[in-house]
């Protein structure tokens, strides 16, 4: 407990808390990246959701501190073979909350 408030409240609290982010950004662009792969998304591929902009403070490439960019990397790790292809694919971040469902109605509609 309190050695534990101690090292969280220091310097290495920071350093654990932003090294567990840039993991979880780095798998994170990964999963990401084989998307990319997995539809072909010409067009770019559009992230929604709420964790991503909780966490664009670390992400400089969607306007965060600058510096390494976790997710950029771990999107472009895709082998030798496919790095170049996804490389191609831009990552764009919606901050619409209401994008999927205006995504499903679109679908819906357009199927009538």
């Amino acid at each position: 407990g309190a050695v534990a408030g101690a090292a969280l409240g220091s310097g290495l609290g920071t350093a654990l808390r932003n090294a567990a982010v840039d993991l979880f950004l780095s798998f994170y662009g990964r999963a990401l990246g084989t998307a990319a792969m997995t539809f072909s998304c010409d067009r770019g591929l559009f992230i929604a959701g709420g964790i991503l902009p909780k966490l664009s403070w670390r992400v400089p490439c969607l306007g965060g501190s600058p510096g390494p960019d976790p997710l950029l990397e771990g999107y472009l790790q895709q082998g030798p073979k496919m790095s170049g292809f996804v490389g191609r694919i831009p990552l764009r971040l919606l901050d619409d909350n209401d994008a999927g469902l205006k995504g499903c109605l679109n679908v819906a509609l357009s199927s009538l």
